[in-house]
């Protein structure tokens, strides 16, 4: 840190620093300049507007495609209706004279079809079937006038023969009506009652299918009335999606990778955007078809916004265009359709950055001449003083400093009063470490200093641990290794490993870049604790815990953690007074270890806790088990191993160890020990008395 600390205020860097900063001055003045002049801002601006321009125009090419061709029906409707005043004929029979003007009304409307559907029962839109005739052109830029390039999808086979027009693949001889695909009828012959005048009452359908294998499809339709203003069914044009995408191009917007455009629907002015017609792959890629559009006011002069539900990490925007559907005072005018053009901020923004990497470049090219320019100077200037500082930093702490002459006499002067002060700091470490010496007490000490790689290190330091290291990276390793083995219990002790088992007191503090660091051998003062605590806490037959250690422990291991599920058992070897008096005390003894060894591997040493309440009963704790069932497996398993491993006697006879056990479980901590105690006690003499070597659960009235 303190060479970071020294490099930043060095020559060789203040000087060019200043250079920089002085060019950097200069550029943040020049661009503010250009900023707040606004040069960014009508960059943007222009952008925005050229994005807005190129709608603009495709909207309007889309409402003259519109108005003056697919919807533009006022003669057919007359030469239809007329047809329809006719006196005794059948809805088939019209619809047979009338599938001529059909076809002429969609040359003429170079809509990708057309049809008529008379209507003669209430609409109920319950896969109801009409009279009906449906002509659709796949290509109508392209005419064929012997009717080649026509397909019927709704009518009787008989006009499509006399035509010699193909059957659709999905053609039917009636229309049916259903949920699905109903609205294009229904909605416009709902409306027949407002006005006798058909082209107010037109409406545009959103995308569906007319059966379910058949292309998508928009319609424009209205009613249609007989010469005698009776309502007699609907008529209208259709747009496949297919058709209306190649109106719609990409590159009209960005000749590559476009987004391109998307028709956007709203049903009334409260609404939200709902996608409806959705052009190009890389539309269905970023937006969900099914969800409302999300979008914020980026600029409100040119109507641009930012989407927000999309799926790519760049941002979109769009230039949303109101497409005029409808004439005022009609009773679909609410309904509106947007043209939206859609662009990445970075094709949108291209010139924008472009102008703002020119800056970024000069900036950057003025930069380095400024450094390099800098640099060359403030190094041949600060080169006898570089050379000094590298003399000092590589100097070993404990040998006195000796520097060469720089040939500049401030620098020299500096030189021999470092000198002198690094012959004082030797001589004082010296000293204080003779004194330690003097003492004869086993402590030693260390210092490290982030400006060295070296490691200052006292000789009694040195005979506490034994071999060390004075590399500071393999140093601060060394103590990163004594720190990993602490002694439970004792602040700042930790264990050391080797040939013979050593404890020592390790204390550190830390100043300006310096760490201080002092260790005592406590090896003999760690031993007798152990020594006293083991004589304290075990038992001296068995080596586990006696009672009054076990009560110590078990408060510290349920007080510590949240208690998952933990029982108590109590444990009592059967038969061990018949033991003595018939092998004698001696071999008792023996059975008691050896029972106690089985009692050691009931479950992991991590979720049990064994001690001897007294002689021939033993008292057991199971913790940190997820449920209740799991303990009582252990401790069936436990009862099974026991069957598994008898004891050879002293007669040579082989018979099993018997331990009667009784379980009380521990609902809560803290809790009464004894009562505890009581619990599991009175259910360990049921099975004492009831059937030696099986254990029993305390179960509470």
């Amino acid at each position: 840190m303190k060479n970071g600390f020294r490099q930043k205020n060095s020559i060789i860097i203040k000087l060019p620093a200043f250079a920089v900063s002085i060019i950097i001055i200069q550029s943040i003045f020049i661009l503010a300049a250009l900023i707040f002049g606004g040069v960014i801002k009508h960059a943007r601006l222009n952008a925005y507007e050229t994005f807005q321009n190129k709608v603009d125009s495709r909207k309007a090419y889309l409402e003259l495609e519109m108005k003056n061709r697919w919807t533009n029906l006022d003669p057919f409707l007359r030469q239809i209706s007329d047809e329809l005043s006719q006196p005794s004929k059948s809805n088939q029979e019209q619809i047979q004279n009338l599938s001529q003007n059909v076809m002429d009304m969609l040359r003429a409307s170079k809509g990708t079809g057309a049809f008529l559907v008379l209507i003669d029962q209430p609409l109920e839109v319950s896969n109801q079937s009409f009279s009906a005739i449906h002509i659709r052109d796949y290509d109508p830029l392209a005419n064929d006038y012997d009717n080649k390039d026509l397909y019927m999808i709704v009518g009787p086979s008989e006009i499509a023969k006399e035509y010699k027009i193909p059957l659709d693949q999905t053609w039917s001889y009636d229309l049916v009506l259903n949920e699905e695909n109903s609205d294009y009828i229904t909605k416009p012959y709902a409306q027949a009652d407002l006005s006798y005048d058909s082209t107010l009452l037109g409406y545009w359908s959103q995308p569906f299918n007319l059966s379910e294998k058949d292309l998508e499809i928009i319609t424009y339709s209205m009613p249609i009335f007989d010469s005698n203003g009776e309502l007699r069914g609907v008529v209208g044009i259709e747009i496949t999606l297919n058709y209306l995408t190649q109106l719609l191009p990409a590159t009209d917007i960005k000749l590559k990778n476009s987004l391109g455009y998307m028709l956007v629907y709203q049903a009334d002015e409260a609404s939200k955007y709902q996608p409806m017609v959705m052009t190009g792959a890389l539309q269905k890629r970023y937006i969900k078809a099914d969800e409302a559009l999300i979008i914020e006011e980026e600029n409100d002069e040119a109507q641009i916004f930012q989407l927000i539900n999309q799926e790519g990490r760049e941002k979109i925007y769009l230039s949303l265009k109101k497409i005029n559907l409808y004439r005022p005072n009609t009773p679909f005018e609410e309904e509106s359709w947007f043209l939206a053009g859609m662009m990445h901020e970075d094709d949108l923004f291209s010139y924008v950055y472009r102008i703002q990497k020119i800056l970024a470049y000069a900036f950057i090219f003025s930069l380095i001449v400024g450094i390099l320019g800098g640099f060359i100077f403030s190094y041949r200037f600060a080169k006898p003083i570089v050379k000094l500082s590298k003399s000092v930093r590589e100097n070993r702490r404990e040998e006195k400093l000796n520097i060469e002459k720089t040939g500049l006499a401030e620098v020299d002067d500096l030189a021999l009063a470092m000198e002198e002060v690094s012959r004082e700091r030797i001589d004082s470490a010296s000293r204080l470490s003779r004194i330690i010496s003097l003492l004869d007490m086993p402590i030693g000490a260390f210092e490290i200093r982030e400006s060295s790689d070296q490691v200052f290190l006292t000789e009694q330091f040195l005979r506490i641990v034994g071999e060390s290291h004075t590399d500071k990276t393999k140093f601060k390793e060394f103590l990163e290794e004594i720190t990993q083995n602490p002694i439970d219990e004792e602040d700042d002790i930790f264990h050391i490993e080797g040939k013979d088992e050593k404890w020592i007191k390790l204390k550190k503090i830390e100043m300006d870049y310096v760490l201080i660091g002092i260790i005592q051998d406590v090896t003999e003062e760690v031993r007798q604790k152990h020594e006293i605590r083991q004589e304290r806490d075990l038992d001296g037959l068995t080596n586990v815990l006696n009672h009054r250690a076990f009560k110590i422990y078990m408060n510290k291991i349920l007080g510590n953690k949240a208690i998952k599920t933990a029982a108590l058992l109590m444990f009592d070897l059967d038969n061990l007074k018949h033991i003595n008096d018939t092998y004698g005390h001696k071999w008792g003894d023996y059975y008691i270890r050896e029972s106690v060894n089985r009692l050691q591997i009931i479950a992991d040493r991590d979720q049990m806790l064994l001690g001897r309440r007294s002689g021939d009963e033993f008292v057991l704790l199971l913790h940190g088990f997820d449920n209740k069932v799991m303990i009582r497996e252990t401790i069936d398993r436990f009862y099974e191993y026991l069957q598994k491993s008898p004891l050879i006697f002293p007669d040579q006879i082989v018979r099993q160890i018997y331990i009667s056990g009784g379980l009380t479980w521990i609902k809560e901590w803290p809790t009464d020990y004894d009562e505890l105690l009581h619990n599991a006690d009175e259910v360990l003499y049921k099975s004492k008395f009831e059937s030696k070597g099986t254990w029993s659960e305390y179960t509470s009235d």
